[in-house]
């Protein structure tokens, strides 16, 4: 089946494309398209703004695992980002880390980070914010360059702006590969640090929370 979306290698003339296949992800002639040719040396790939399991598809498997290591460029663009979007995102990553605590198989690919979401999973819960319907309009598909920080948030904030929840993200990575698991739950912990020392008002009980999480010196293994 052929989708017809608009190809995110003619957006600047908006020129309506009918190459795609399948979920919109490559060129039905990308062998032979320059365009496509072009936008994969550069790590681009096709967004589905509004579809959390794509997000987190990109997201986990392609930025998380792109050997980006301190992500604080991302965290600087959510932390500019209104109020609304920095609530949904820290929606996201409490959802993520609840769904986490109640998993009873895991292995070393993903152990520091089930133990790290039991150990404070009465937390998570207690400063969990309730998720803000923004219903930002947005287009459908956006380009993506998943090795870069400024360009994921962007992918991410339209998200978080132009949907009613995030549980079809939650449920993408619960189901994912345990090390993408280990690499989300590092990535919020991170965040988590970087947004108590951001010098940003934060919630005097999210912010208490906060401190207890950030002086607990979690590891979580590369494996």
């Amino acid at each position: 089946m052929v989708y017809e979306v608009l190809c995110p290698y003619h957006l600047e003339g908006l020129n309506k494309c009918e190459q795609f296949e399948g979920d919109g992800e490559k060129c039905r002639n990308y062998e032979n398209c320059e365009k496509w040719q072009e936008a994969s040396k550069k790590n681009l790939m096709v967004g589905k703004v509004k579809d959390g399991d794509n997000t987190a598809k990109i997201f986990m498997s392609f930025y998380m695992n792109s050997f980006l290591r301190d992500h604080k460029n991302f965290y600087d663009e959510i932390l500019k980002a209104k109020r609304e979007l920095i609530n949904n995102f820290n929606y996201l990553c409490f959802s993520w880390l609840i769904v986490l605590s109640k998993t009873e198989y895991y292995d070393d690919r993903n152990e520091d980070s089930v133990m790290f979401a039991k150990k404070y999973k009465v937390l998570f819960e207690s400063v969990k914010p309730e998720y803000i319907k923004i219903n930002e309009k947005v287009g459908e598909y956006m380009f993506v360059c998943y090795r870069s920080d400024l360009s994921m948030a962007e992918y991410i904030m339209k998200y978080l702006s132009a949907t009613d929840n995030c549980e079809d993200f939650i449920r993408h990575a619960s189901y994912a590969h345990k090390s993408l698991q280990q690499n989300l739950t590092r990535f919020i912990y991170k965040w988590f640090c970087y947004y108590l020392e951001s010098g940003k008002k934060i919630d005097r009980k999210m912010k208490a929370a906060l401190k207890e999480i950030c002086s607990d010196k979690v590891t979580f293994r590369y494996i």
